[in-house]
């Protein structure tokens, strides 16, 4: 199995740890680099329900993915250094499925975010000073 991280732009087994020295880890528990809501913007950040984008919002907690209307807890962890695909068993009304993302922090308040069904998103991290 490759255990290169090379972007959330394409799927690969990631290591895991809370290191973040490089060491490759597997954990069932998000390191706590990777944890907080990432919205498409500040305004989205506040949790309005009028703004359309609210609804894109991803929070990531130790062992939890929530999204609007779903979410689930983590099964499995691989990070390296600042990237790390999550999967979770997501909650859809009465059904569950395994779902993978993938989180690369930049450095700058912002990541790179992908859901296996999704395009990749710059998104912000709400916590994070806004860099302006």
């Amino acid at each position: 199995m490759d255990h290169r991280v090379s972007s959330p732009d394409t799927p690969v087994a990631l290591p895991s740890s809370d290191k973040n020295d490089g060491s490759p880890q597997t954990a069932m528990t998000v390191p706590e680099r990777f944890r907080g809501l990432y919205a498409l913007d500040r305004k989205a950040c506040e949790g309005d329900h009028n703004y359309n984008p609210t609804f894109q919002n991803v929070e990531v907690k130790a062992h939890e993915v929530r999204f609007f209307e779903t979410g689930g807890s983590v099964t499995h962890v691989r990070a390296s250094g600042d990237r790390a695909a999550i999967t979770l068993q997501e909650n859809r009304g009465d059904r569950e499925a395994a779902l993978a993302i993938f989180l690369a922090l930049n450095g700058d308040g912002t990541a790179r975010y992908r859901s296996v069904q999704g395009p990749v998103l710059t998104m912000i991290r709400c916590d994070a000073p806004d860099p302006r």
